[in-house]
């Protein structure tokens, strides 16, 4: 579990991520589970927003992500990846946000897990 300095960490890091991934203002509210309102504050700043426990895993799987695939690949393939389509059989032609949005939390860290999976080839 993490602390609140640590949630607050990478809540002020999400929105400069969704950047980098140029990921629209609808695609960033509905992969990190807040409503556009929170998705709002958040991106002006206010790191304290209070997050469940779904949305506080959802932020830390993206960054792990975020981590993986600045390792997997270079720039700016590893900003654009998450919005490409993908041949492996997980996604099945579609780009991992789209993959990701739809299946939530479960499908986030499978994502993740997939990512690590091609780490340790």
């Amino acid at each position: 579990m993490m602390t609140s300095d640590e949630k607050q960490a990478i809540l002020c890091a999400i929105p400069k991520l969704f950047t980098r991934w140029e990921l629209t203002e609808q695609q960033s509210f509905e992969l990190l589970g807040v409503s556009r309102e929170k998705w709002n504050r958040i991106q002006a700043g206010h790191c304290e927003e209070p997050l469940t426990e779904d949305q506080s895993m959802r932020a830390g799987t993206l960054i792990g992500i975020h981590v993986a695939l600045g390792t997997i690949f270079t720039k700016p393939r590893c900003y654009n990846w998450l919005r490409l389509p993908n041949r492996a059989a997980f996604f099945a032609g579609q780009p991992a946000i789209t993959v990701m949005i739809a299946g939530g939390l479960p499908t986030i860290i499978r994502v993740r897990q997939y990512l690590e999976a091609e780490l340790a080839m």
